[in-house]
């Protein structure tokens, strides 16, 4: 594991809108390189502080933060926040997979060509190359051109992780990632995960004590909105 910090989160407060105080002072350092999980009972706060990471919360008016999170050096909390550049390098595979409503091939091209790709090789092969990583080419690679939500739930999250790595993003975060999956779609998942760490650093989060001793770093632990362990 680097020691090096890659995320720095120092006296972070959230407010819900209408539902008021979630998160209470939390100080967390989350490290290059590595996976950090996040356990913790329902409604304890750990989603809320995993969508903080990449402000989430800001699809919904009214929410507010407090305190800092630092990510390259800069508090990202800060007005001015290139929110689609920040979220193409702080990622996010949520507990439901949420493939676009276009084709497989398609929906791991479409952030390259959001960024301006434009060669097709380019494109072909970087999408085979992430699909092979999620290990999702060979059960896709005779029907690219099929609609994603035809995939089970289990390819469906491989694609929309794919989808996540194709773009190339320093951090992924997870929000329960596999808890709606079946074993061996949790088990591939869970070796992507360790194999994606050596470049990509990962903050998880799961009810499964398991899993985490199975595959994280470090693990966090929270209850009613403080970070307690």
């Amino acid at each position: 594991m680097n020691n090096s910090i890659e995320i720095d989160v120092q006296d972070l407060s959230f407010y819900y809108k209408n539902d008021g105080l979630v998160l209470n002072n939390i100080a967390l350092s989350i490290y290059k390189n590595s996976i950090t999980a996040i356990m913790g009972p329902s409604g304890c706060g750990k989603t809320t502080l995993l969508r903080c990471l990449n402000r989430i919360h800001d699809l919904y008016p009214g929410n507010k933060y407090n305190g800092s999170i630092v990510f390259q050096g800069r508090n990202i909390l800060e007005n001015g926040e290139d929110m689609v550049e920040l979220r193409r390098k702080i990622g996010m595979v949520f507990q439901k997979p949420t493939p676009l409503p276009l084709s497989i091939f398609d929906n791991v091209a479409y952030g390259l060509k959001l960024q301006g790709e434009r060669d097709k090789e380019e494109i072909s092969a970087t999408v085979e190359k992430y699909l092979t990583m999620a290990s999702l080419w060979d059960e896709v690679k005779d029907k690219l051109e099929s609609e994603a939500r035809e995939l089970s739930t289990g390819q469906q999250q491989r694609l929309v992780i794919a989808r996540a790595l194709a773009v190339k993003p320093m951090v992924l975060l997870f929000d329960e990632a596999t808890s709606a999956l079946d074993p061996s779609s949790t088990s591939l998942i869970e070796q992507l995960i360790e194999e994606i760490k050596n470049r990509i650093t990962v903050v998880m989060v799961t009810h499964n004590v398991q899993q985490a001793e199975r595959i994280a770093d470090i693990k966090r632990y929270m209850e009613n909105g403080i970070l307690v362990q």
